[in-house]
């Protein structure tokens, strides 16, 4: 597989429930989403209820990235406007309010460390598992490296490979680490200013092409899960 054989386009009404279900398939097992939700079934409702209310969202007031191989969609990512009067969005689930709630958590825990002025936030990035290693996420984080003066753009990151990744693709750290409820996960904010887009304009493209990504799993509330629950 090579780039070539790609195809990454904003994705249209049309297209949102197979990114939904990109998302969601991507963020099923992991770490995070696991705890978000416990049991398996009412897990993958509630993510696939929240990314079409989420996707939908990007689409009108952000960015809906979608990549498809032939006529499969095998990756996408989501950005949202984000300030300082941001506030996590909550979804209409199924699974009761648990989900919700837990989603609060992170939203209230990382809200202070939003940028206080307007910027792009990531909401949704996954990679089906079979796609993985081919620097398709590289890309989706950084395909606007030509446009430095496009909004900054953060990501909040489960630490780990993720988390090293965006420091590859020019992110850094915002304030200190937040360990969730329970010690499931240790997530922190990450930011991207268009200087660091400017700096990296040139090698950005030849970077997507060499660099592999480690796992991949998509994110809620502006940050990605990229562990399963063995850890790797």
């Amino acid at each position: 597989m090579t780039m070539t054989s790609l195809t990454f386009k904003n994705a249209m009404y049309w297209d949102v429930r197979a990114v939904a279900g990109v998302l969601a398939a991507t963020m099923l097992d992991s770490v995070l989403g696991r705890w978000l939700e416990p049991e398996p079934g009412v897990r993958a409702q509630s993510l696939f209820v929240y990314y079409t209310a989420r996707v939908a969202e990007a689409i009108r007031g952000g960015a809906a990235r979608m990549v498809e191989h032939g006529d499969e969609v095998i990756a996408a990512a989501l950005w949202l406007p984000c300030g300082s009067a941001d506030r996590p969005a909550r979804s209409a689930t199924a699974g009761g309010n648990g989900f919700d709630e837990r989603l609060s958590q992170v939203g209230t825990a990382l809200n202070s460390r939003h940028l206080p002025h307007p910027h792009l936030r990531l909401a949704g990035l996954g990679v089906l598992h079979r796609w993985q290693r081919h620097g398709i996420a590289t890309r989706l984080l950084t395909e606007d490296d030509m446009a430095p003066l496009r909004p900054a753009r953060c990501v909040t990151a489960v630490a780990g490979a993720f988390t090293d990744l965006c420091t590859q693709c020019g992110y850094r750290p915002q304030g200190e680490p937040v360990l969730l409820n329970g010690g499931h996960a240790t997530v922190r904010m990450m930011v991207r200013a268009p200087t660091v887009c400017a700096a990296r304009s040139r090698n950005s493209v030849a970077e997507s092409r060499l660099r592999p990504v480690t796992g991949m799993a998509s994110g809620t509330v502006g940050f990605v899960d990229h562990r399963r629950r063995d850890g790797s």
